[in-house]
């Protein structure tokens, strides 16, 4: 039986990260491109008129992307939870 999709969820089959462990470097290689991921927050922001200002979506966008890339450096089946507190300067 296929497997039903919501609308609701993102198609990430675009999104591909690789990770690298370099051993005598002991170094951890990530490559990825996240520019499908970017593009369904810009239509996220879009789809519910959100209005942030340039400084404000470019922190969203590298705390995505910051977010991606630990995720992709944990082990397999870990389970991860992030809370973000943004508050105003005013």
């Amino acid at each position: 039986m296929p497997e039903s999709t919501s609308s609701f969820a993102p198609n990430l089959s675009d999104t591909v990260i690789s990770v690298s462990f370099v051993r005598k470097r002991n170094a951890l290689l990530m490559r990825g491109d996240l520019g499908t991921l970017f593009v369904d927050y810009m239509l996220h922001v879009a789809d519910h008129r959100l209005n942030y200002d340039e400084e404000a979506g470019r922190l969203l966008k590298e705390g995505l992307a910051a977010f991606v890339l630990h995720c992709a450096s944990r082990p397999r089946h870990e389970h991860i939870a992030w809370t973000i507190t943004c508050r105003s300067r005013s």
